[in-house]
């Protein structure tokens, strides 16, 4: 019995000891079967004896093809490698996309094996969890796709960007920021930006946008940075600090090259202070302009009207009468400086080169501001080192004429004591002419501008001299149209230098003999046919005219003077205007040197540009005079055609 009881307690006892047993293998298998996890076990041959529902779906097949599958069989040398590790005690990994035997189905997955070890020890087989990892793999290549795209847009910015420490050192640039400064990337990375990029005077500047991204506010500033070469390089920089948990870990930097920008908005600021600057000059020239018309209209207009009042006396008469010609004469000088400086700035300036004597034309320049000379009494002497022979030249006498003019008015006008020379040498392969004064002479900082329009030795329009400020413009165009240069010498309080050259062309002939103008008086009546729209001109003409026993006849513009000319036999001499209603002056006188090319035509005319002498002898006209004409000339021209 009580070996029985014994068996019996024994076999009791056993009975209490496999149950726990048993229900840790249903614990197990409970697990096994419920996992979302695939999960396998092969036996030491590498054949499945078992698998769960989630192996099965992960696989897309039945549980009865896939127990009993050779996985040491299976083509995907990968996964019977990580079989093989597990077999032999190891633990094996299989990542990729798994092409079922089983079922047409290819799936991305993540398969760990490991070794199957039985109760005694030994390696038995291997167990496997598989995992479906489709969705991962989608998600790590979108991300990845990001990574890309974020990577992209970083190298691609046409902004330099920057990534910084705290400790402003670089952690990574794009391609963009090294360009802008430079540098290599390995040249730049992890060193201190502010000690590659930043200028010595603005150190303290980028310590302090430090400072400020350290406590988390963002910064934008347009500064200035420097290269690699240390060329500075204009830039806008926007800087916004990187926290993590709280707490600072980088600083992200977009800087904008903007040198065209700062070159442009220095380009435009100054051209509007030009633009301003001009708008005053050009105020102070109209202010000038009004002044210098107004002085001498009002003279012409007051002593006119005198001149109408009674008891006039004879000598009050020339009087007045000399007063209106030298107002009128200042007048003309004013609209003439403007013609001028016109014709040179539209770049239809001509030049007119004929053989002319230096040393004579020195000589009529002194003669002609003789007695403006003694009126102030200053000396007034010139200089010239050519011989009677080298004195012969080529170029265009009235231009130089012109410029000697402007220079010695200007000379005499500034100085009030001591003396004006007038010169001229030989320099190598230009004549070099020089214009000196004693008289208050031209800053340092005036004398840049004083070749500009509307600008005197002082710039302020209070202080504005008489004239308005063209007269060395129109020499500078006259001498570079003639090939030359023009400069100055000078220095405030110590008197004036002016020089200018133009190619020496030398004629050799003898000096001409100049002949003074005279008039000469015209024997028995003769017949001027004079065509003019305006009524006062024209009887103005008729005036200077009567005085030489002189028929005048009057049309009133080319059409007339055409028919005039057909009808009337006696005629001698056209005078013609060229801007006529009905048929103008030139159209005129080809029709009438058509049936009588030997009738001389002087183009007597308000065109007065240059050039205008020579349209008119090209469109048939024997000689040309300009209005208003004095009545010397007039009287000289006629008599030069009629005597």
């Amino acid at each position: 019995m009580n070996n029985v009881e014994s068996n019996k307690d024994q076999g009791n006892h056993h009975n209490e000891s496999i149950q726990p047993e048993v229900g840790k293998e249903q614990k197990y298998r409970l697990i096994f079967e419920n996992t979302p996890l695939g999960a396998l076990h092969f036996n030491k041959d590498g054949t499945i004896t078992d698998c769960n529902d989630a192996f099965v779906k992960i696989i897309g097949s039945s549980r009865e093809a896939l127990i009993g599958l050779n996985m040491l069989k299976l083509t995907d040398k990968k996964m019977v490698e990580a079989v093989k590790a597990a077999l032999e005690g190891r633990n094996g990994f299989y990542k990729g996309i798994y092409q079922s035997v089983t079922a047409n189905k290819s799936t991305p997955v993540s398969v760990h094996f490991a070794p199957y070890v039985n109760e005694v020890g030994d390696n038995s087989g291997g167990v496997g969890i598989v995992e479906d990892i489709t969705e991962k793999e989608l998600t790590l290549a979108a991300i990845a796709e990001k990574e890309a795209y974020f990577e992209k847009l970083f190298e691609s910015s046409p902004e330099g960007i920057v990534i910084l420490d705290v400790n402003d050192c670089v952690m990574r640039c794009n391609k963009t920021f090294c360009n802008m400064f430079g540098y290599t990337m390995q040249e730049i990375t992890s060193k201190p930006v502010n000690s590659l990029i930043v200028p010595e005077h603005l150190k303290d500047e980028a310590e302090e946008l430090t400072r400020i991204a350290a406590k988390g506010t963002i910064i934008k500033r347009d500064t200035v940075r420097i290269k690699k070469d240390g060329s500075p390089v204009y830039v806008s920089i926007l800087a916004n600090p990187i926290t993590f948990k709280g707490g600072q870990i980088a600083i992200y930097g977009i800087y904008r090259d903007i040198s065209t920008q700062k070159s442009t908005e220095a380009a435009l600021l100054k051209a509007k202070i030009k633009a301003e600057e001009s708008d005053r000059l050009k105020t102070a020239f109209l202010n000038n302009l009004s002044h210098e018309v107004r002085t001498p209209m009002n003279a012409i207009m007051g002593f006119s009207h005198m001149l109408n009042e009674k008891n006039i006396s004879e000598e009050q008469t020339r009087h007045i009468t000399q007063i209106i010609l030298k107002s009128s004469d200042k007048l003309l000088s004013v609209i003439d400086d403007i013609v001028k400086i016109s014709t040179i700035e539209s770049g239809t300036l001509e030049v007119s080169n004929n053989t002319f004597d230096i040393n004579a034309l020195l000589n009529d320049v002194c003669l002609e501001y003789a007695e403006q000379v003694k009126g102030k009494g200053i000396r007034f002497r010139y200089h010239s080192k050519l011989t009677d022979q080298e004195s012969m030249v080529l170029s265009d006498e009235s231009k130089v004429r012109q410029i000697l003019s402007i220079l010695v008015n200007n000379a005499i006008k500034y100085t009030s004591k001591g003396h004006v020379e007038v010169g001229c040498t030989i320099e190598e392969t230009n004549l070099k002419f020089y214009v000196a004064d004693t008289g208050c002479g031209i800053d340092q900082a005036h004398q840049a501008i004083i070749f500009k329009h509307f600008r005197q030795g002082k710039v302020n329009p209070d202080e504005l001299q008489s004239g308005m400020g063209l007269g060395l413009p129109i020499a500078k165009g006259y001498v570079e149209v003639l090939g030359g240069n023009i400069w100055l010498d000078t220095s405030e309080d110590s008197g004036s230098l002016f020089f200018f050259t133009i190619p020496y062309k030398p004629v050799h002939q003898k000096p001409l003999k100049r002949e003074a103008n005279h008039y000469m008086m015209i024997e028995g009546q003769r017949t001027v046919l004079v065509v003019e729209d305006e009524e006062y001109n024209f009887s103005l003409t008729e005036e200077i005219l009567s005085f030489q026993d002189i028929k005048v006849l009057h049309a009133w513009n080319g059409k007339e003077a055409v028919a005039m000319a057909k009808e009337n036999d006696d005629i001698s001499l056209v005078l013609m205007d060229i801007k006529m209603p009905v048929m103008g002056g030139f159209e005129a006188t080809k029709l009438i040197k058509a049936f009588k090319p030997d009738l001389p035509i002087i183009a007597l005319t308000a065109y007065a540009l240059e050039g205008d002498r020579q349209l008119a002898l090209h469109n048939g006209c024997d000689d040309y005079l300009s209005k208003p004409v004095s009545i010397k000339v007039l009287e000289n021209m006629v008599s030069k055609y009629l005597v």
